[in-house]
């Protein structure tokens, strides 16, 4: 059991993490340029599920709950007066991509089965979010039959500039493939001209992004990938490869061909 300081420290950094989530630094000029903000709601809360606030006193949880409203609340009145905003969510298990491969998120989705926090977020969170939405044109939440990302893949057009999604997920990276759009994982913005520059992201062409991850895999999804290929490793397997990749004749990858369907999107 917690004691009543490390209590203290959980809340400030579940609640930190979210507004993190929620609010670039300095650098990034709060989304300036932006006319459409998308939020992953599951990446943006994940972390506060895997919480457990069973043995916290009432007094806890009220302020872990008023932290978390408030960071919402400082979102809207920030970016509500000028901005498209859609809450983007399942909270649920993610099928279409389990039946694709079993280990899929395996532990990261058991915490959706936290039905204390989980109520506390649909009550406190989702319900005042769907409300406000029936009152404000520029707003909307869209509940997901399944994983938001193939929500969006569906809902997002060619043509997009101007739309950023808030979400920690790897896995919306894969949408750069597709569509020339922005992603705010929390610490970095990544956009088709950029992700490659940044630490741990694929030095492959945007087109090759699922690749880079059918090949490399997705430790936080729990996505193995080609045993023995790190970073460098598939990053020169596709630059040396690209038409046999393009064509699926590369023998390297025949065992993980059958995984495609987890990052080629336009293939489900």
């Amino acid at each position: 059991m917690l004691t009543q300081d490390e209590i203290n420290v959980r809340i400030a950094l579940l609640v930190g993490i979210v507004y993190k989530g929620l609010f670039p630094p300095i650098s990034i000029s709060n989304f300036k340029g932006f006319d459409d903000i998308i939020v992953d709601l599951d990446s943006i809360v994940s972390i506060v599920l895997s919480e457990d606030i069973s043995e916290w006193k009432k007094e806890d949880k009220i302020l872990l709950v008023k932290g978390l409203t408030d960071n919402f609340i400082f979102f809207l009145e920030k970016y509500i007066k000028d901005k498209h905003i859609k809450i983007y969510y399942n909270l649920k298990e993610y099928k279409i991509f389990t039946e694709i491969y079993p280990g899929w998120c395996k532990e990261r989705q058991k915490r959706y089965r936290n039905d204390e926090v989980m109520e506390y977020i649909k009550k406190f969170i989702i319900d005042k979010l769907e409300k406000l939405s029936e009152i404000k044109p520029n707003f909307s939440v869209v509940k997901c039959e399944d994983s938001p990302v193939i929500k969006l893949y569906n809902d997002l057009k060619i043509n997009e500039k101007n739309t950023i999604i808030l979400s920690r997920d790897p896995h919306m990276v894969c949408l750069l493939a597709y569509y020339n759009i922005h992603i705010f994982t929390g610490i970095v913005l990544l956009s088709r001209r950029n992700y490659y520059k940044e630490r741990g992201y694929p030095y492959v062409h945007y087109s090759f992004i699922p690749a880079y991850y059918l090949i490399r895999g997705m430790k936080r999804n729990e996505y193995d990938g080609l045993l023995g290929y790190g970073q460098k490793k598939t990053q020169k397997l596709i630059n040396e490869n690209k038409i046999a990749i393009m064509k699926q004749t590369l023998p390297a990858i025949t065992s993980v061909n059958q995984y495609r369907k987890l990052f080629y999107l336009n293939e489900l």
